[in-house]
């Protein structure tokens, strides 16, 4: 795959492949010791990023995404967008699995990413656990 200098661009094929539940272009888009920081998610490493997009995926079979805007500046990029789904499959936890509440969610968030040689090296995700917690009937 050609890496591309246009990180907003990277970032939406990720959310891309999450949308479309093809997961397969994601370790390309990050570097092999790439970490990600996220509300009750601490990430390192393409195994554990691609393993957590699985977690979105089974749990939320139809979710998608919509970005809301991108800023990019040196070897950084901010998007801002919006999740919407409906655990309508088993959401993985360090408690085990929990069961489908077939309850809708909306989650908008930020995610500060930087880059190196084109692909993601870092990201910091930025949203309300508690209000997406809450809209599955978790909280």
């Amino acid at each position: 795959m050609q890496l591309t200098e246009n990180k907003a661009q990277v970032l939406e094929q990720c959310l891309n492949a999450v949308d479309t539940h093809n997961l397969d272009p994601i370790p390309s888009l990050y570097s092999p010791s790439a970490q990600i920081d996220a509300p009750g998610a601490e990430l390192r490493g393409t195994d554990q990023i691609l393993a957590w997009y699985g977690v979105f995926v089974r749990a939320f079979p139809d979710i998608k995404h919509e970005v809301h805007g991108t800023v990019q500046e040196a070897d950084t990029c901010v998007l801002q967008a919006r999740a919407t789904g409906t655990h309508t499959g088993p959401l993985a936890s360090p408690a085990g699995d929990i069961p489908p509440t077939g309850k809708p969610f909306v989650l908008d968030y930020v995610n500060v990413a930087r880059f190196a040689d084109g692909q993601i090296t870092s990201e910091t995700y930025y949203w309300d656990n508690q209000s997406f917690l809450s809209q599955l009937g978790l909280a």
